[in-house]
């Protein structure tokens, strides 16, 4: 999606599409708020950390104050951070059962 639409309107995609409330957080709720967690560890000063209530800080700070220098270079960090997440989730997930074979 970043690649295809750019790192803001993917992350707003997934601010629309996120659960808010507690009992109703989805995948995306948590993919936003792990990139914002994650990002805050490269733009420290720049972002809000993740928490329950705000975990937007990333989009925040793209939408509002990062320069066209640090967007390309959260680009290439996000990109690397889905590199290592795909991976690390086919790592972790099971092959699904073949019809009981």
């Amino acid at each position: 999606m970043i690649q295809i639409n750019g790192l803001g309107q993917t992350l707003g995609f997934f601010y629309a599409k996120a659960g808010r409330e507690k009992h109703n957080r989805n995948e995306h709720f948590y993919l936003l708020k792990h990139l914002t967690h994650w990002m805050h560890g490269h733009f420290s000063e720049a972002i809000a950390d993740s928490t329950d209530n705000n975990f937007n800080g990333f989009l925040d700070w793209i939408t509002s104050t990062a320069s066209s220098t640090d967007y390309r270079r959260a680009t290439t960090e996000r990109l690397a951070f889905g590199n290592w997440l795909r991976r690390f989730a086919e790592a972790e997930l099971k092959e699904p059962d073949a019809g009981g074979k």
